[in-house]
């Protein structure tokens, strides 16, 4: 396939592919000198020089320039395209990049990887995406047959303490795939890459408050008041044991593995968000003091979702979402029915209102079996990722109940270390005492 950018000049997929690779390089040294002259400035805690601040400001406009055009270039790998002097493909997320000492929370339409590619932290990759399920097979067989890229990706990753510091490629491929399994991501919670284990947000918890005035006379003033809050990477582990004959026989061995890890962490990862403690977990949505509650004490109804919806709007702020268990949606919205066994219609409200539903949602609330939903804008949560996934093989070890070495098998331990954090709390309403 070829492109044709004007009338008798083609470029082909191939020779795309190599200009990307050029751009992206030389994209990812103006990012690096660029971040260099903040980090100096910073070592000597001083304010950046004229010169200083020009060269730096040049340097991060020719690296936006270079990201427009590797932009053009991407999208245009999905078919043939034909333009004069544009390149225009296929619609997708693109990689909007980091400037130094800055940061921008990722929307559930970005690509973790992609963002990376953008900075420069990752180069662009020909050929097929790398496997952490194939690196995780390669590392417990000492087998790297059809993963040579993995083997090589893997060489530049710190050893620690018997596992593996994976380097920003593989853990932004492992971060985007935890991504896509999320609930609380498709939900619309953004993401903020973290280089460091705390990061300092600025929060909004009061508005300002405009008033009207007559020509001439002083303008009130009303200041909006902003609260401050860090973000800590908390350690998010799992351990799996598995069969080394299993994972060196089974043809999709690679894919079970790192199917299994990141649904379990995912699911882990919505449940904290959702409900947390502060403490080992994040403090999640439900105990965030500020948080809108509806004491429900019963079975939930669908006027009492739409009563919910309304506590949220009567805050100045737009739901976006309701996140609830599959046994309250089945039981409240998806089997209303009206004393003819009818289904019921649902409320103007709840009509145009997703439905996220997740297991992570507790159950076991009120001393009991309570459940609660939860109705608000999740684009106002943020987590902090850390940039690099841990992985730990041990194949002489064992654990308590007498898995791991005894039965041949490997101890796989994967760390993911995250926080999360609400923006405005009153964006949110939870919903409590539901039983069903």
């Amino acid at each position: 396939m070829s492109l044709i950018i004007e009338p008798g000049l083609e470029i082909s997929d191939a020779q795309i592919e190599e200009k990307i690779g050029h751009l992206t390089h030389e994209r990812a040294e103006c990012v690096t000198e660029a971040r260099s002259i903040l980090a100096k400035a910073e070592r000597e805690k001083r304010d950046l020089s004229i010169d200083e601040e020009a060269r730096s400001s040049n340097l991060l406009d020719a690296a936006e320039r270079l990201a427009e055009q590797i932009a053009k270039y991407r999208r245009s790998l999905g078919g043939s395209v034909q333009g004069k002097s544009e390149l225009v493909g296929s619609n997708g997320p693109e990689a909007r990049s980091f400037q130094p000492g800055e940061f921008r929370a990722l929307a559930k339409d970005e690509s973790f990887r992609e963002h990376l590619i953008g900075t420069g932290e990752v180069a662009e990759r020909r050929g097929r995406p790398l496997s952490l399920g194939k690196t995780i097979v390669g590392l417990v067989t000492g087998r790297w047959d059809g993963a040579a890229d993995e083997r090589r990706a893997l060489s530049g990753s710190s050893d620690v303490a018997g596992g593996y510091l994976l380097g920003e490629e593989l853990s932004s491929l492992w971060i985007d795939k935890a991504r896509a399994a999320s609930v609380m991501v498709r939900a619309g919670v953004k993401v903020v890459p973290m280089r460091t284990a705390s990061l300092a947000m600025l929060r909004v918890t009061g508005d300002p408050t405009p008033s009207w005035r007559i020509e001439g006379s002083p303008i009130a003033t009303s200041e909006p008041t902003f609260g401050s809050a860090t973000l800590n990477a908390r350690s998010l582990a799992v351990a799996v044991p598995i069969s080394k004959e299993l994972l060196a026989d089974a043809a999709n061995a690679a894919d079970i593995v790192e199917s299994v890890l990141v649904s379990a962490m995912a699911l882990e990862f919505d449940r904290a968000v959702l409900d947390g403690d502060g403490v080992v977990k994040p403090k999640g949505i439900r105990n965030t003091t500020g948080v809108g509650t509806l004491a429900v004490s019963g079975a939930a109804s669908t006027l009492k979702f739409a009563e919910a919806i309304g506590t949220v709007l009567q805050q100045n702020e737009t739901p976006n979402g309701i996140v609830l268990h599959p046994r309250t949606y089945s039981a409240a919205i998806d089997r209303a029915v009206d004393s003819t066994n009818q289904p019921l219609r649902l409320p103007p409200s709840l009509e145009r209102m997703p439905f996220y539903q997740t297991t992570s949602v507790p159950t076991n609330l009120g001393g009991g079996t309570d459940t609660a939903p939860v109705v608000g804008d999740f684009s106002q949560v943020v987590v902090g990722l850390r940039q690099n996934v841990e992985i730990a093989i041990s194949t002489q070890g064992s654990t308590s109940d007498g898995r791991g070495f005894p039965r041949n098998e490997a101890i796989i331990v994967a760390i993911l270390r995250a926080d999360s954090m609400l923006i405005r709390e009153k964006a949110f309403c939870v919903m409590t005492g539901v039983t069903n």
